[in-house]
């Protein structure tokens, strides 16, 4: 049987969930987050903009100069009356001597790298010489060298050899460490290298070049020659014994 209507007891009222309250309450701290970084990265980019406006442009790089002219021919020297006219075809001028190709910016470029070379910092001299070949096969085998990179060395000891074997007697690699004690370091290694390779003729010219100006060229020309006993067609010993002569 049913109640009627005024003594049907009252429904509770329904609350909302902490849960969902909660959630509001991160989504509103989360939209205020994203609007407050929104407005930072406007004020970052506007500061951006003001900055690149006021920097200066870059100027360009002036044009290496022209090399300079050759200077006028002059007319030929008067005879003197007493001598004989000559008759005879002339002579042959003498052969002139064959010079490594050298760019407009080698000099500075080379001494950027020497510089580098010297303050041990060798991956931004190595930089410095690509930029400068051919020249630089001597300084880039160094830096091979100092960085105990025995291959590459060697490959770029190679090419100097065939560009003008001359390289070797004049430059001497002590020279050009800013430390003493860092070549006589890649001495140190090399020497270990040939004690664990001792028929290996790349290392044994190596050690040629860097003991030509240590102990000489007698001490040099027994590592070139054991170097060609080992491998006859290797042409950087050769090629190296035949500049150091006899």
């Amino acid at each position: 049987m049913s109640l009627p209507p005024g003594l049907l007891p009252e429904a509770p009222e329904t609350k909302p969930s902490r849960a969902l309250i909660v959630l509001g309450a991160l989504c509103a701290v989360t939209l205020l987050a994203l609007g407050l970084l929104l407005v930072e990265n406007r004020k970052l980019a506007h500061e951006r903009d003001d900055a690149l406006q006021r920097a200066p442009l870059p100027s360009t790089p002036k044009p290496a100069p022209p090399p300079p002219a050759d200077p006028p021919v002059q007319g030929p020297v008067a005879a003197a009356p007493s001598a004989p006219i000559q008759t005879s075809e002339p002579a042959a001028l003498p052969p002139r001597s064959v010079k490594v190709r050298a760019l407009p910016e080698d000099p500075e470029v080379l001494t950027r790298g020497l510089q580098e070379f010297r303050q041990g910092r060798y991956d931004q001299a190595e930089r410095q010489f690509f930029r400068a070949i051919p020249e630089s096969f001597l300084y880039l085998s160094l830096t091979g060298l100092a960085q105990r990179n025995w291959r590459e060395a060697f490959s770029f000891l190679a090419r100097a050899m065939r560009s003008d074997p001359q390289w070797l007697r004049r430059v001497n690699p002590r020279d050009l460490f800013g430390k003493e004690g860092d070549f006589d370091a890649v001495l140190a290694s090399l020497d270990e290298q040939l004690a664990k390779n001792p028929l290996d003729a790349d290392l044994k010219t190596l050690a040629a070049y860097l003991r030509y100006h240590e102990k000489g060229a007698p001490y040099a020309k027994a590592l070139l020659t054991e170097a060609t006993t080992v491998d006859p067609d290797h042409d950087a010993a050769k090629a190296f014994l035949e500049a150091l002569g006899p």
